[in-house]
């Protein structure tokens, strides 16, 4: 939820969003940077679980003795994430690591790998920071993840150094889908992706004759997206086939 002077005045469209979202028993995240005294209690009150954008270690404490769960952020552009690792270990069941806009040739790089080795390289209990990178993350979301307990699926990662946490193997319902860097997951069907409306469908390959280019076509207020169906949508052709090697999930 961005729109914070519209959960602080009671807005009745952020009402709404709030209370479908609750309806359906969905963590609802913040984004309130600068965010302090008496807002910081109508903000969480409003239920508001979780908060990435704290600009100093004094706001995310505040947030977090309001309920409040602190995302430790380390992104592309937002990289200052080392001041609030200290709060860790005072709120172990509140913290957690996360990304946001991470550009690809960044993740390419590292990711919640980072937070976790200069957090262990800072001398944190390795608990404290498997707790904020796996554990919270799976509980708060409810993702359907194993923790390592009798009767859970095996998801876990095999790191040879605590220093870097550069896994060496990932392990996703006992199966090994990387190792050394390198996806062992199968390639998906290739598929058409229509921007405009965020579909994804399997390319019909009778008569294609190998690769062609692919068309993406972006609807313009409202207007169809099907080839040729309305003179206001605009198609961009591209020099080499739109292919994604995975399975889009349909919006």
């Amino acid at each position: 939820m961005m729109n914070v002077p519209g959960v602080l005045g009671n807005d009745p469209d952020v009402r709404a969003k709030l209370d479908a979202a609750r309806q359906r028993g969905l963590p609802i995240d913040g984004h309130a940077p600068g965010l302090c005294g008496d807002a910081i209690c109508v903000y969480a009150a409003a239920g508001i679980t979780t908060d990435h954008e704290s600009l100093t270690f004094e706001e995310a404490r505040e947030k977090l003795k309001a309920g409040i769960k602190l995302q430790v952020r380390y992104g592309s552009a937002a990289r200052r994430f080392e001041p609030f690792l200290p709060l860790l270990p005072r709120f172990p069941e509140l913290c957690m690591f996360c990304s946001d806009d991470k550009h690809p040739d960044d993740l390419l790089r590292d990711h919640i790998n980072f937070i976790a080795a200069t957090a262990f390289r800072q001398g944190l209990a390795l608990q404290t920071i498997l707790q904020a990178a796996c554990v919270n993350p799976v509980r708060h979301y409810r993702l359907p993840l194993g923790l390592l307990q009798p009767g859970d699926s095996a998801d876990f990662q095999i790191v040879d150094d605590l220093r870097t946490f550069r896994p060496r193997e990932v392990w996703l319902r006992g199966r090994c889908v990387a190792r050394d860097g390198v996806s062992l997951l199968p390639a998906g069907e290739p598929r058409e992706v229509d921007v405009g409306r965020g579909l994804a469908r399997p390319r019909d390959r009778a008569g294609l004759g190998g690769p062609q280019p692919a068309t993406i076509s972006r609807s313009c207020a409202g207007s169809t997206t099907s080839r040729g169906a309305s003179t206001r949508s605009r198609a961009l052709r591209c020099r080499r086939p739109l292919r994604l090697p995975w399975n889009v999930p349909r919006c």
